[in-house]
């Protein structure tokens, strides 16, 4: 066994040298570099743990197929990247000829060329390829082959290169290794994670084995990036990746799935190893989740687990769904925890209620399943209504309109709400386009969430729909609420920063109801301030109250900023604010939610007929 220590490092160093360059012509390179003289370092076992790390790091997250095959031909070790090109799982090729994945018309002048690079009259060579998919498809490659030699200049095992090509001999760029990781941490994004667990799911069923699914999510990210700023959260959260990459297997899946939170697949794993895994990647969170020049401040996990079990065949998407409902369990307990969702004890009604909603949301996005309603503001310095803000219902099958809280928790927690909030726009820009043909000058308020804040292509969206309506872009005033979790703080700025270029607004909602009130003051250009009606309902019985309400109204003034108060049920309330310097007053005493239909009669009735419980595709 002593021996194999010089080929692990050859190897090690073969591919590490291999993944990084990134090239197929270095192996020339790389046979020199190799045999060139060592001194103490070959028997120095730290040395040796370090070249092992290197390479298992390097030769899984290489942009394209690795092969190691020893002189028999049987392969040793493939990377997650031929994996994919072969369509078979590493045990499926482990112990494998190679020969057998290459098509048969090309297999003879392979076999030959090895046989030369093994007996030293070839260094190397490269040559295109065909292998054949496990459903017997033909994939063109690159494939380029050296040999790693021991110290007496011997071949020991044969390292392969494999680049996918077109027909024509074209080499495609491996584009995803960047479609499909997180850029901040290099790990599997969600996009890339969700295949890889119908996959692992699938697998677990024909062989029969058991696997788990574990979310981390990060209970206290948002506390480090408001208090020390978003480049020392990003430092925590490399960290933190950083640690659980570590910690886990070579056949373990990791990803980034969300701005603070991670996503495990774990093989060949009962229920109690499960919670052991689960139980040492929380200390791990505990451990690296701390900043170093302030270890008051320290991130914990929720870590939700869910069984894959073959007898009892689910979709990635209701998997994530379970493991989410762990976490959500494990963050109305006190979060710090872990919660382990067991087949055989699922909440099965919990469950099913809302992979039902998931069903219904996507179902109302493809077939218009949405109605928009309006509320009033009126202007405290004229008394008129001057401007609406824009809501949103559901409809249900018996045309019932069901409000928002009932959907959209389950809508952002399964990353639908940024298509939600895409439908609102559009219908809403629609709807001041149409009012305005009709002699109508609407100005809407439209809320969206974090997660739109911070994506571009909604954005991109904003300004299609605007310049294709031909609307005045004062028109619409966007909202997000204090309580928005905005995970990057740059991009927000950079959203907000856009809108007021085009010529929309900007505003925050629900002032004074959390503890990010004036972070979000100092770092996005809001036009408009909304009182939080918590302030506002008991503004005629509470001293505390005013005192609130005036401090924000001259807090706004100083910025220049607009306010409304909100909650507002009375004209002795109307009165009190106006003297306070509060713009505008929103409440039922100015008028409750309804339809636009009901606003507008007969002006929007084409697009959304209410009767029906159906609305209909603008025109």
């Amino acid at each position: 066994m002593a021996s194999a220590a010089p080929i692990i490092e050859s190897v090690a160093e073969v591919s590490l040298i291999l993944a990084l360059a990134g090239t197929l012509g270095c192996a020339m390179w790389v046979t020199s570099r190799l045999n060139r003289p060592r001194a103490a370092a070959r028997g120095a076992s730290d040395g040796l743990h370090e070249a092992e790390a290197r390479f298992d790091g390097a030769f899984e997250d290489a942009p394209i197929g690795m092969v190691i095959v020893d002189l028999q031909g049987r392969i040793v070790r493939v990377n997650r990247v031929m994996c994919e090109l072969t369509g078979h799982e590493p045990e499926e090729l482990l112990g494998r000829s190679h020969s057998e994945l290459v098509h048969p018309a090309d297999r003879e002048a392979g076999e030959a060329q090895l046989r030369r690079l093994i007996d030293g009259e070839i260094p190397s060579f490269e040559a295109e390829r065909r292998y054949l998919r496990a459903g017997g498809e033909v994939v063109w490659t690159l494939l380029s082959v050296t040999p790693v030699r021991d110290a007496e200049n011997r071949p020991v095992c044969l390292m392969h290169h494999v680049q996918e090509i077109a027909e024509n001999g074209h080499v495609e760029l491996h584009v995803s290794h960047v479609v499909d990781r997180d850029a901040h941490t290099g790990l599997y994004n969600r996009r890339r994670f969700e295949v890889e667990l119908e996959r692992r799911a699938a697998h677990t069923g024909r062989h029969g084995t058991s696997a788990a699914l574990i979310l981390v999510d990060l209970d206290n990210l948002g506390q480090v990036n408001d208090s020390f700023g978003h480049a020392r959260g990003d430092e925590l959260l490399a960290r933190v990746a950083a640690g659980l990459r570590a910690h886990l297997r070579k056949t373990d899946v990791l990803a980034r799935v969300g701005g603070d939170e991670f996503a495990v697949i774990v093989l060949d794993i009962d229920h109690a190893g499960a919670r052991r895994i689960a139980e040492s990647l929380l200390e791990i969170v505990r451990r690296e989740g701390v900043l170093p020049e302030n270890e008051a401040v320290r991130a914990t996990a929720t870590i939700g687990v869910a069984q894959i079990d073959p007898l009892r065949p689910r979709s990635a998407e209701q998997l994530m769904i379970d493991a989410d409902l762990a976490v959500y369990e494990g963050k109305c307990a006190g979060r710090d925890r872990i919660v382990v969702r067991d087949p055989d004890d699922l909440a099965a009604a919990q469950l099913n209620e809302t992979v039902t909603w998931v069903e219904r949301i996507r179902g109302a996005l493809q077939h218009d399943g949405f109605v928009l309603y309006e509320q009033p503001l009126v202007e405290l310095c004229s008394g008129r209504v001057t401007r609406h803000e824009i809501l949103l219902r559901m409809v249900a099958g018996d045309g019932e309109h069901i409000p928002p809280m009932s959907f959209l928790p389950v809508a952002e927690r399964f990353g639908l709400v940024r298509e939600i909030d895409a439908w609102v726009i559009r219908n809403a820009i629609d709807l001041i386009a149409r009012q305005a043909r009709r002699g109508r000058q609407l100005q809407l308020e439209v809320n969206i969430s974090g997660a739109s804040v911070t994506d571009p292509d909604l954005l991109a969206t904003i300004e299609l729909e605007i310049a294709r309506a031909g609307i005045d872009p004062g028109s619409l005033i966007f909202e997000i609420t204090e309580t928005t979790a905005i995970v990057n703080m740059e991009q927000a700025r950079t959203f907000a920063e856009r809108l007021a270029e085009l010529g929309c607004g900007f505003a925050l909602d629900d002032f004074g109801a959390g503890f990010g009130s004036f972070f979000y003051l100092k770092h996005l250009p809001f036009d408009t301030l909304k009182i939080d009606g918590e302030f506002v309902r008991g503004l005629m019985s509470s001293e505390r109250d005013r005192i609130m309400v005036k401090a924000i109204a001259r807090v706004a003034s100083d910025l220049g900023t607009e306010t409304v108060a909100e909650f507002v049920g009375d004209q002795a309330t109307q009165d009190l604010l106006r003297s306070y310097g509060v713009h505008y007053a929103q409440g039922y005493g100015i008028g409750r939610p309804q339809p636009v239909t009901s606003t507008w009669p007969g002006a929007y009735a084409e697009d959304f007929d209410v009767s029906a419980g159906s609305a209909a595709a603008p025109a």
